[in-house]
Order: structure tokens, then C-alpha cells, then sequence
């Protein structure tokens, strides 16, 4: 992952209004923690001076 951008994957779930956009390197992945909910990862992406948090609960699609 070059940098964290807002495009890419579509992201909904607590905390997000109505959805957000976040570059993945992969979506299939995140998809298959989700379905573990409530256990599996949180996640925390860096770039620069650019931080983004996927939690566990949070619902990755395909843009």
C-alpha cells in the first residue's frame, strides 16, 4: 500500500455516519475477520502523518 487514500474499499459500521472510503490492499481478508465478529483484529493503517482504524465491526464491500 503506497498511501492511505479515500478511495477504494467501502466501509460502513459503528461509528461511521453513513459510509467511508478507505484503499486496501485487499478487500477478501478484512471481509473474513468481519464474519468472525465478535473476535478477530482490529487493524491500523499508517502512511506519513496519515493514520486510518479498521475495527473488527466494521463492514468492507468492493467499491
Amino acid at each position: 500500500m503506497d498511501q492511505l487514500t479515500s478511495q477504494g474499499a467501502r466501509l460502513t459500521g459503528p461509528g461511521i455516519e453513513t459510509a467511508a472510503f478507505l484503499s486496501l490492499p485487499e478487500t477478501a481478508a478484512f471481509r473474513a475477520n468481519r464474519a468472525l465478529f465478535p473476535l478477530g483484529l482490529d487493524f491500523f493503517f499508517t502512511c506519513g502523518s496519515a493514520l486510518a482504524a479498521l475495527p473488527r465491526s466494521t463492514v468492507v464491500e468492493e467499491a
